[in-house]
């Protein structure tokens, strides 16, 4: 199994809630996937008739989709990159983390 896949997979709830942020997506959409505990396995295994059953308006849906498919695209194009992959979910949290201490200090 891939690498990048097993990382992605390995996010928590919380992980995938502050992955979402940095994204784009608002608090209504990680409620919604925290009170589904999606994690990230969970979230790699979505299909189009689940996220559709989560309530999103049909410009989000839309989003949410194509990200899981960039996700899922980017997940099987990157074997052997396992040091990329991590860095990159290192980095989008940290990213979120200053973000966020940011708009509080300010």
């Amino acid at each position: 199994m891939d690498r990048c896949l097993d990382e992605m997979k390995a996010l928590s709830v919380n992980d995938v809630e502050i992955f979402l942020k940095t994204k784009g997506f608002s608090n209504d959409v990680t409620d919604i996937m925290r009170g589904n505990e999606i994690d990230g396995e969970s979230l790699l295994l979505l299909n189009n008739t689940e996220v559709v059953s989560m309530g999103f308006k049909i410009g989000t849906a839309a989003k949410f989709r194509k990200l899981l498919e960039i996700l899922r695209s980017d997940v099987s194009a990157q074997k052997g990159a396992h040091q990329i992959c991590k860095m990159k979910l290192k980095l989008l949290v940290l990213v979120f983390v200053v973000s966020s201490s940011r708009l509080v200090t300010l």
